[in-house]
């Protein structure tokens, strides 16, 4: 704990400051969390700040806050003593509905208290949803819609949220050369489809699948959907609960047929701290917190050889994703289409490299990687092979050694009403020990720049 007349000590100024600011990975939230349950002194900093810090209508901005059944919001004690608590009452509810959440600190044996506010009157506890808001983000508390398998059953082959069961005849086919392709067992089989062992088994023997009969152009890099049914993180899987196909495709590298990478896309967006779109279930994102859940969608297999969708936020926002493999690269590019009133503003896209199914990549370190420029990148033990990623408008260059993951992920210019904002992307695999000069040749390309 920092001295008086250090507080707050520069750690907890940034992660609070960070938090109004929307500039926090799930890895400093959790940091956040820690503190805030811990240290009596943070958690009320970091509630001050949230009051009357000038940026509390950025945090109130992208979300919708409606006063609903009964609820109280009490904040009294001071240090050690203070107690923060929200639960049923006789007067207001703010946020959603869930279990009461409770921080307290550990009390002295005097039941004398201090309080800092004392009963808030209905008035600020309106002003105080913000805070309700933030610390139920922090605590990853979402309720989910009615009928919704929770995070632990996420995982499960029975999961409705987990597997998707083919459509027709064709599309088993499809699906089954899809996962044989990335070396699934029957059990990783059953969990991306549903269906029982004995049926998988059945149609195996039926289509001859082997691996090798998906068709692509030899003059391109292998990309397939992602099936879904295995985690694409070897670690830090809390933070990717229920991990959904929607937005995932994989790439397989030029020196391995076992070997491939995972591009989600996007993982994530969001603005001022909220989420708009997730790519898994462990936070909740603005609709979920409404009780709306999004509609499952499938990657478009354009003749080309390249990929599409489309999601329709229903906020009347819209994002599009296009994957082009080429013979030594895979061009990517993300559309945002703004059908509302509103311009859309400090809108961030994360876009993931997972690396867990690369031999000799998936070390749980950052020691491999190297952030230069808008690109992130890669080594395998050697130093001679190299995955990269860029971003035009890359502001954010990071990865978790955990997952292991790659992240090299733009900011997304303001965005009018009735526009379309376009950023493209890079990825490719390298074959070489001079990464610098790889990084140089592939700026040169004017990628950015492609229409």
């Amino acid at each position: 704990m920092a001295s008086p007349q250090d507080w707050p000590d520069a750690e907890l100024a940034s992660l609070v400051d960070g938090m109004i600011d929307g500039q926090l990975d799930q890895e400093r939230y959790a940091r956040l969390e820690e503190r805030l349950r811990n240290e009596p002194a943070a958690a009320d900093y970091c509630a001050q700040r949230i009051l009357f810090n000038s940026k509390l209508a950025q945090i109130l901005g992208p979300s919708r806050v409606e006063l609903v059944q009964n609820r109280r919001l009490l904040i009294e004690g001071q240090g050690s003593n203070r107690r923060v608590v929200i639960g049923q009452s006789q007067t207001t509810q703010f946020g959603g509905g869930g279990e009461a959440l409770l921080l307290e600190g550990t009390s002295p044996a005097s039941n004398t208290r201090n309080p800092l506010w004392g009963y808030l009157s209905i008035g600020i506890a309106i002003l105080l949803a913000a805070l309700v808001l933030s610390f139920a983000i922090l605590r990853q508390k979402e309720s989910p819609p009615p009928g919704a398998p929770s995070p632990q059953e996420a995982g499960r082959p029975s999961s409705v949220l987990w597997h998707r069961k083919p459509k027709s005849p064709a599309d088993l086919r499809y699906w089954l050369q899809n996962m044989s392709r990335h070396g699934f067992n029957l059990a990783e089989m059953r969990a991306a489809t549903g269906l029982e062992t004995t049926e998988l088994e059945s149609a195996l023997r039926q289509y001859e699948i082997t691996g090798e009969e998906l068709d692509h152009r030899r003059d391109q890099l292998l990309v397939l959907p992602y099936p879904g049914g295995r985690h694409p993180r070897i670690g830090n899987r809390e933070k990717a609960v229920n991990p959904q196909r929607d937005s995932k495709v994989s790439v397989f590298t030029p020196w391995s047929r076992e070997d491939y990478v995972v591009l989600d896309l996007p993982e994530a967006l969001s603005s001022d701290n909220y989420y708009y779109y997730l790519s898994h279930s462990d936070l909740p994102t603005i609709w979920s917190l409404q009780g709306v859940q999004l509609p499952s969608l499938e990657w478009e297999r354009l003749p080309t050889g390249a990929y599409r969708y489309r999601r329709e936020l229903p906020n009347g926002v819209s994002f599009g994703v296009e994957v082009t493999p080429l013979a030594d690269s895979v061009r990517l590019r993300l559309t945002i289409t703004n059908d509302t009133a509103m311009p859309i503003r400090n809108l961030k896209a994360q876009n993931c490299v997972l690396l867990g199914g690369m031999t000799s990549f998936s070390n749980q370190t950052l020691d491999n990687k190297v952030f230069q420029g808008s690109y992130a990148a890669c080594h395998n033990e050697a130093k001679d092979r190299w995955v990269i990623t860029g971003w035009e408008s890359a502001n954010r260059l990071w990865g978790i050694a955990s997952a292991p993951c790659l992240h090299a992920d733009p900011l997304i210019p303001v965005c009018q009403p009735g526009e379309t904002v376009v950023l493209n992307g890079w990825f490719s695999f390298y074959e070489g020990e001079d990464i610098t000069a790889e990084l140089a040749r592939i700026e040169a390309l004017g990628w950015k720049d492609a229409p």
